[in-house]
Formats: C-alpha cells, sequence, structure tokens
C-alpha cells in the first residue's frame, strides 16, 4: 500500500491510497558492474483506488544488505506510462499534470528480510517529465508506503 500524491510537493489534489504490485526478476551479482550487490529488473504497477492517476512501471533496482545483518536498501530507476492529465487544459477533475504520457521513475526503499521468503519494506517512490518533454506541465507525482515481499 502507498500513500498517494504525499511529500514536499505534493498539491494534495489527488487522493486515496495505491496498490502496488511488482514483480522482481533477479539478474547476476555482477550484471552492469555491482558485484557485491543484488539486481533485477522489475515490473509494476500502483492503482489508485480513488480513481486518480494509476501508473505502470519498468526498470532495474540495484540492492544491497547492511553489513551480516537482513536489513537491506534498494535504488531502481526506469520509465512508467500513466493514465492521468497532460496539461492543465484537461484538468477539470483537479488531477495532477504531468505533461507527457511517458515519465522517468525512480524509487529508494529501505526493508527487513525475515527469513528467505518473507520481508517488509518503506519505499519512497517518484515520477516525472524531468522537464524534458514538456517543461510547463510537470507537476511529477510523489508515493511513500509500507510493501510486503514474498521470495519465491
Amino acid at each position: 500500500m502507498l500513500a498517494h500524491n504525499k511529500g514536499p510537493i505534493a498539491s494534495e489534489t489527488e487522493q486515496g491510497p495505491d496498490i502496488n504490485l511488482a514483480f522482481h526478476l533477479p539478474l547476476s551479482s555482477n550484471t552492469f558492474g555491482f558485484n557485491g550487490f543484488n539486481s533485477s529488473w522489475h515490473l509494476g504497477g500502483a492503482i489508485n483506488t480513488a480513481g486518480d492517476t494509476s501508473y505502470a512501471y519498468t526498470g532495474l533496482l540495484v540492492g544491497h544488505y547492511f553489513g551480516r545483518s537482513n536489513w537491506f536498501y534498494e535504488l531502481g530507476g526506469g520509465l512508467a506510462v500513466h493514465d492521468g492529465n497532460l496539461h492543465d487544459s484537461y484538468n477539470i477533475d483537479d488531477r495532477r499534470e504531468m505533461g507527457s504520457r511517458l515519465l522517468f521513475r525512480y524509487e529508494i526503499g529501505l526493508g527487513y528480510r525475515f527469513n528467505p521468503n518473507y520481508a517488509l519494506q518503506i519505499v519512497h517512490d517518484h515520477i516525472s517529465n524531468a522537464e524534458i518533454f514538456d517543461d510547463d506541465n510537470n507537476q511529477g507525482l510523489d508515493t511513500y508506503g509500507v510493501r510486503f515481499i514474498y521470495y519465491f
């Protein structure tokens, strides 16, 4: 579950929690030169339960455990596509202006792995066009939340 449109740059125009579902495909531990780090390709989506902006995403994640503990962090980036508004002229329902359908996405997570199959993670996720596609309409969207992870 993610808190939708929250954070220091959020306008609170969109509401409701998001349901976040994702699939991660682990890559070799030395993929892209990240020796000692866990890397994965991921595909997922954030579905807004209040009918506001939802999005699907893909990209790469790199993670690492803190020493020999069960605590870990992940950093990721990639692309997202959303169903929200593009420009102010479309903004009749008070949704965020995203400027373009295709957006950049990053995420940061801190988690704890309880056993080989289960972990819990606190995550921050941001989508934006980075003022590359349309610098006048780039409100972006921040989400924060807790993610339950099942490894199989």
